[in-house]
C-alpha cells in the first residue's frame, strides 16, 4: 500500500507557528491604535484557517484512523488529539473577543498563551500522529483528507491562504521529523512553480515574500532565478511591483465587476519581480 506524503502538514504547521510569533510580538505594543488593527486583521486570517484545518482533521483525518486501528493504545492518541483541540476553543474565543476591544489589557498574556498550547500540540502531533497516520492510512485515504481542506478553504480562500502559506522562511527551515534535514531547495521551487501556474491560470496574482536573512543564500538565490525563467515561459505574464499593481487596481472603474481592466504593458526584462500573474485582458 503507497503510504501518504504528509510533508505538507509540516509546511502547514511552521506557517502557523511563524504567523503566531509574528502576532505574539506585535500584542506586546497592541496600544498602538495601527498596530492593533493589522493585529485584528492578521488574527482573523490565523484563526480562519487554523479553525478549517483542525475541523478537517476531526472529521476526516481521525475518524478513518480510528476505524482502521480499533480499540487499543494507539486510537488513545486521537482521543489526544481531539482533546487538545478541544482546549483551543475556548480560547480562540477569548482572543477573538479580546481584540474587538479599542484596548485589550489582556491580549497580550492571551497570545503568550495560546503560543504554549498550539505549539505543544503542533509538537505532539509531528512526533506521535503524524508517523500514526502513515502507518495506518493510504495515500488514497490521505488525498480524501487533504481534497476536504481544499473544499472548506475554496477558490476565493485559496487567494489568500496560498500567498500566507507559500512565506519563503517556514520553507526553508529545517523539515522537523524523522530526519530533521534542510529543506530541498529543488522541493521549494517545484511547489512554487505549482502555485505559479495555478494562479497563472486563474489570471491571477502570484505573490512570493521573501526573506534576505532567509532566501540571502547563493543557492536560492539560483533557485528564484529558476522560478522567474520558468514563469517567463508561460504567456501574458506581467512582473510588476506592489505599487504599479495598486495604481492598476486604482484605475479600474468601481464598482463594475463584469468589466475587466484595460491590458497593461508587459514590464521590461530588468523590472522587479515583486508579483507576477497574468497581464490583465481585454474582453
Amino acid at each position: 500500500m503507497e503510504r501518504p506524503d504528509v510533508s505538507m502538514m509540516y509546511v502547514v504547521h511552521k506557517a502557523f507557528r511563524r504567523e503566531l510569533a509574528r502576532m505574539q510580538a506585535a500584542a506586546a505594543q497592541a496600544d498602538s491604535p495601527d498596530l492593533h488593527q493589522a493585529l485584528r486583521g492578521s488574527w482573523t486570517t490565523f484563526n480562519q484557517y487554523l479553525t478549517i484545518h483542525h475541523t478537517a482533521e476531526d472529521e476526516m483525518l481521525w475518524p478513518p484512523m480510528r476505524a482502521k486501528l480499533g480499540t487499543g493504545e494507539k486510537v488513545g492518541l486521537l482521543d489526544e488529539m481531539l482533546d487538545e483541540h478541544s482546549r483551543l476553543e475556548p480560547l480562540l474565543r477569548e482572543i477573538d473577543n479580546a481584540l474587538q476591544q479599542s484596548s485589550p489589557a489582556n491580549v497580550a498574556s492571551l497570545f503568550g498563551e495560546l503560543t504554549d498550547v498550539l505549539v505543544s500540540h503542533f509538537e505532539h502531533e509531528e512526533t506521535a500522529a503524524l508517523p500514526l497516520v502513515q502507518q495506518t492510512l493510504s495515500a488514497r485515504e490521505w488525498d480524501d483528507f487533504s481534497d476536504d481542506q481544499r473544499n472548506r478553504i475554496g477558490l476565493r480562500g485559496a487567494e489568500w491562504f496560498f500567498p500566507w502559506l507559500l512565506d519563503d522562511a517556514p520553507l526553508f527551515r529545517h523539515v522537523y521529523g524523522a530526519t530533521n534535514a534542510i529543506a530541498d531547495p529543488g522541493r521549494v521551487l517545484q511547489m512554487w512553480s505549482k502555485e505559479f501556474a495555478a494562479m497563472h491560470r486563474e489570471n491571477g496574482c502570484f505573490v512570493l515574500t521573501c526573506h534576505p536573512f532567509v532566501s540571502g543564500r547563493a543557492s536560492r538565490i539560483a533557485l528564484l532565478e529558476d522560478l522567474v525563467t520558468y514563469m517567463r515561459r508561460s504567456r501574458g505574464v506581467w512582473f510588476a511591483t506592489g505599487e504599479e499593481v495598486a495604481r492598476w487596481h486604482a484605475s479600474r472603474p468601481a464598482p463594475a465587476a463584469t468589466r475587466s481592466a484595460p491590458s497593461r504593458p508587459k514590464a521590461s526584462r530588468g523590472a522587479p519581480a515583486r508579483s507576477a500573474g497574468r497581464a490583465p485582458r481585454r474582453r
